[in-house]
């Protein structure tokens, strides 16, 4: 590789690090984060839950716990988790 051919390879390098520097480091503050305090919006619940928009409506109507972060509506997975096991439970 030539000089300049060097030269424009850690140009780049360091034009990529700096871009995906903040992503990674939003990615590792996230897989540390405790699952209990994960809030979830609805189309990752339900991708979570493997159910459809109908249905998570529905289950909030039966008193799925939501949480309300302004207008939006988040999920605790934990708490989620607990509501539906206690609703086996009953059935």
């Amino acid at each position: 590789m030539s000089p300049l051919e060097t030269a424009l390879a850690e140009i780049v390098v360091a034009a990529v690090r700096a871009e995906l520097e903040p992503l990674v480091d939003a990615i590792e503050r996230r897989l540390a984060e405790p699952a209990g305090t994960r809030l979830n919006d609805v189309a990752t619940e339900c991708r979570r839950l493997g159910i459809s928009r109908g249905t998570l409506a529905r289950l909030r109507t039966e008193g799925l716990p939501t949480v309300r972060v302004g207008d939006a509506v988040r999920f605790r997975p934990a708490d989620v988790d607990a509501w539906l096991a206690a609703r086996g439970a009953d059935r």
